[in-house]
């Protein structure tokens, strides 16, 4: 959004979306929502010690983005902000000189607070509705089982295509094998999404669990008669390796985002359906390393690992199977089933950093608010998540971190810090210290040239899951 010829950052679109909410605020307030909702883009906090390589990954992808869109802003006229501070007061410069904000006095105790314009309610009002907007497509096109069951086949169909196309140019045997398989998921998605769209969801379970089982009494047979081939020296070499591992490599990161994808969605509706679908996903990742592994070897003329892996691949696909066709027969008769035992690794590394929230709190409220008592830092947690609209987090109908105690969690919060020495405690009483105030700071700066793309949209979406 461009006002004047000059672009509004996330910050100003926070802002003007906050006020025309609640009505007018002052920066104090203003400071709190934003905490908030920095605390909830997990993947935007940088500087762990202690970080995983999926988080260094996202870590160095956002540094990219903001570097360029720091690059496009004007950053001169700002007022000095203290370390460790957000620079709202710049904002509200900003928004003043586009006529979208102004300036007024409480009468009873003189307080500065800031209320839109008309022309600032025109672009709040603009901000919101395309906001929620925003959440209800992702919930209709993305975030529901009829959903995933429909865009599952087209992900099949379009690697199916690809497998197939290089197996041709190429002229190798596994591709083609490997696409004809694509084939064939493409037509069960097709007739689980059938059974989703009309109601027959246990059906449609039951076509995923037997697809399970062909694929792996297909994996089994593949791997023996490979053994059997390299024993009587009959193996035929792979072809083309080079574009065996760019395909492989393509559809194991599709059946990655697949995976998680489709956990996200099977989880939160409880859909045994749709975790049928993730665990056949899974299983892909195995299967396209498994091939991976099997052409690079095979130019050593290594034959027999990919074949040995195949077995136990085999087996944990035959595994899964029989595990959701006892949950499937639990279902059927009447039995609860227990969704909690089917995890995702990216779903349980979100749940691990909704904790930064608190973490993020405890630094930020020692820093700007002198609160620096354990009692105090509970109280203040509490009393800023209690009926609080938090601009975009409420558009998307996410309530960030509702489920956590704070108060039973609080050990292994402030543990965290003082381990990475970014807080110190002195008898009941914790201080931040310089590196922890060089950490928030770091966080508290990027969010200046920060905006909610459509992308980050979903990944909000997808670390609301229970």
């Amino acid at each position: 959004m461009k006002i004047n010829g000059k672009t509004l950052v996330g910050f100003d679109k926070f802002i003007l979306m906050a006020l025309y909410v609640e009505g007018p605020l002052n920066l104090t307030q203003i400071d709190d929502k934003t905490i908030i909702f920095i605390s909830s883009i997990w993947y935007q906090q940088w500087n762990e010690i202690d970080k995983s390589f999926l988080n260094s990954i996202i870590d160095n992808i956002e540094r990219l983005r903001c570097f360029f869109k720091k690059k496009s802003l004007d950053s001169d006229d700002e007022i000095e902000t203290k370390k460790g501070s957000l620079g709202s007061i710049n904002r509200f410069i900003k928004l003043t000189e586009f006529g979208l904000v102004e300036k007024s006095i409480n009468e009873n105790n003189s307080d500065e607070f800031y209320k839109l314009t008309v022309f600032g309610e025109e672009k709040g009002e603009y901000l919101v509705n395309s906001m929620k907007k925003r959440g209800k497509e992702i919930d209709k096109y993305f975030f529901n089982t009829n959903a995933v069951a429909r865009n599952n086949i087209f992900i099949d169909f379009f690697l199916a295509i690809l497998k197939l196309s290089a197996g041709f140019i190429s002229g190798s045997v596994g591709l083609i094998s490997d696409g004809l398989d694509a084939i064939t998921d493409t037509i069960s998605a097709f007739f689980v999404w059938l059974g989703i769209k009309f109601h027959h969801e246990f059906l449609s379970t039951i076509l995923v669990i037997i697809m399970l089982f062909v694929a792996g009494f297909s994996a089994a047979y593949e791997s023996i008669t490979r053994i059997i081939e390299i024993l009587n020296n009959t193996v035929n070499p792979i072809n083309q390796v080079p574009l065996v591992v760019a395909v492989e490599g393509i559809a194991i990161l599709s059946a990655i985002g697949l995976f998680i994808y489709q956990r996200h969605v099977g989880r939160s509706y409880n859909n045994l359906t749709i975790i049928s679908q993730s665990v056949d996903s899974k299983n892909h990742i195995f299967i396209g390393s498994a091939v991976i592994i099997g052409a690079i070897l095979s130019l050593f003329n290594i034959f027999w690992v990919d074949a040995i892996v195949g077995i136990f691949i085999a087996f944990g696909i035959l595994r899964d199977a029989f595990g959701l066709l006892k949950d499937a027969k639990s279902s059927y008769e009447g039995e609860e089933t227990d969704f909690s035992k089917y995890k995702t690794f990216f779903g349980d590394y979100i749940n691990i950093n909704h904790l930064e929230t608190f973490r993020l709190w405890i630094l930020f409220a020692i820093r700007n608010k002198n609160i620096n008592t354990q009692k105090e830092l509970v109280k203040s947690f509490n009393e800023i998540f209690k009926d609080n609209y938090i601009p975009v987090i409420s558009e998307l109908d996410l309530i960030p971190n509702e489920n956590l105690d704070f108060q039973n969690n609080f050990e292994e919060i402030i543990s965290h810090l003082i381990d990475n020495n970014w807080v110190e405690k002195n008898g009941d009483n914790y201080k931040i210290t310089e590196l922890g105030l060089e950490h928030l700071d770091s966080i508290l700066n990027d969010f200046n040239t920060f905006d909610v793309k459509f992308s980050d949209s979903l990944l909000l979406k997808l670390s609301n899951e229970q």
